[in-house]
């Protein structure tokens, strides 16, 4: 304000100044444009003063302004204000007024995919790419109309996206995000259901009914906005499809970290990895040594100690994981992996990780089973195992080999009384040749 009062001596009214002003402007041989943007985000006080200020210097020779807005929003501020003038009050000072075109559609859904690829990087496979490309242009796409869309998405996503980074699938992810900006009510709605949309329907009864469950979430929005999400409830939750899919589909979306699955869902929504999962760069770190013995006993040494809000330490979480990614394991790495884990098994039984209640049977002894099943049954003929587990009792300890030999005898020997009375009965694979 002092060096624009050198411009302003005291004294001079402001017409006087006025006229000085348009003096010295008219006598330049250029012209001048004022550019004023964003007037539709200020108070409705602040966007009258604005309109008022421009009015009032309007007349200035050789100068121009151009002022950019959301008319609608621009009228509503002036219509609290001045009821009876609503729109007229901007004809009243704007002489030529422009409807901006909304950009074309392709050119703003290759926006959103290079800024999605720039902050979340690309799809590691085709199959990954398809779904991605399903879930873009039924839940994604729909909800950016304008630039302004875009740049609040990429704005949240620059800042959620670091958390959660590799843990979450992308592609549900930016789904969820979009939802979070522009259909808050459905965003709400499904964090708080994670039972209801999460897993695969009951194959009992087939008592739940895929469109009442969608009308659950439904009721709550506009009528205009419910076919919209409809489609992308049906994207993400596969529960809510009229197709039926087997309990086998839970462990290759929780291999893919899914929304769709109880074990990652949280995730989407807290924005940082629970207790209940490990992250994907453990997972890959275990997978890529699980040849070395020594890296394989630490591992399950470091998740002995530790304790989860449940109690339980983090074995049982290591064993579902490992099961989970067991195809990603080559071959090479079976034996010293299968021994590294019978020499320690004794030392990794903890009474607290069992399962609880009356049709619970789980416990680190039997999550070793059925991972050395997952590992070895599909990938390894009889004699392959039998070297293999060979080896690997050979240090194993005791408490574990009992059990083990215990249930190898039961497989090679099933029970008479099932083997008895069941025609053409498929008796298990066993573990070892007897």
């Amino acid at each position: 304000m002092d060096f624009v009062k050198r411009f302003f001596p005291e004294g001079d009214s402001i017409e006087k100044l006025f006229q000085q002003l348009s003096k010295a402007l008219d006598q330049q041989n250029k012209r001048f444009l004022v550019l004023i943007d964003d007037i539709d985000r200020l108070s409705p006080n602040e966007a009258l003063l604005v309109f008022r200020l421009v009015k009032s210097v309007g007349r200035l020779p050789n100068v121009m302004y151009l002022l950019a807005f959301d008319r609608e929003l621009a009228e509503k501020a002036v219509t609290e204000m001045y009821p009876s003038e609503g729109p007229h009050f901007l004809e009243k000072i704007i002489q030529a007024s422009f409807e901006l075109p909304l950009p074309a559609r392709d050119d703003l859904n290759l926006a959103a995919l290079s800024q999605i690829e720039s902050l979340c990087g690309s799809p590691k496979d085709k199959d990954q790419l398809r779904r991605f490309m399903n879930i873009f242009y039924d839940t994604i796409s729909p909800f950016l109309s304008t630039p302004r869309d875009l740049t609040r998405l990429s704005n949240s996503m620059a800042v959620s996206w670091p958390a959660v980074a590799c843990e979450v699938d992308t592609a549900d992810y930016v789904a969820l995000e979009v939802m979070r900006l522009f259909e808050p009510l459905l965003y709400n709605a499904i964090r708080s259901n994670k039972d209801r949309l999460c897993g695969v329907r009951s194959s009992y009864g087939n008592h739940e009914e895929p469109e009442k469950e969608i009308q659950f979430f439904l009721e709550i929005l506009p009528e205009k906005n419910r076919e919209q999400a409809k489609l992308s409830l049906m994207r993400l939750f596969p529960r809510l499809e009229n197709v039926g899919y087997s309990s086998s589909f839970v462990e290759e979306w929780e291999a893919q970290r899914r929304v769709c699955t109880k074990k990652h869902f949280d995730t989407y929504f807290r924005m940082t990895i629970g207790d209940e999962t490990l992250s994907i760069n453990e997972i890959e770190e275990f997978i890529s040594n699980a040849g070395d013995k020594e890296f394989v006993k630490n591992s399950f040494k470091k998740a002995l100690q530790i304790i989860r809000k449940n109690g339980r330490s983090k074995v049982p979480l290591l064993f579902d994981e490992l099961n989970v990614h067991a195809q990603k394991i080559e071959k090479e790495k079976f034996q010293p992996l299968i021994s590294a884990i019978f020499e320690i098994a004794d030392d990794i039984y903890r009474e607290e990780d069992c399962e609880r209640g009356g049709f619970s049977i789980g416990d680190n002894y039997l999550r070793i089973h059925w991972f050395i099943r997952k590992l070895t049954f599909d990938r390894c003929d009889l004699n392959g195992r039998n070297e293999i587990f060979k080896s690997a009792c050979k240090n194993a300890q005791v408490g574990w080999l009992t059990d083990f030999t215990r249930s190898t005898i039961s497989d090679h020997f099933p029970r008479e009384d099932l083997s008895r009375n069941v025609v053409n009965s498929t008796i298990p694979k066993p573990y070892y040749d007897f």
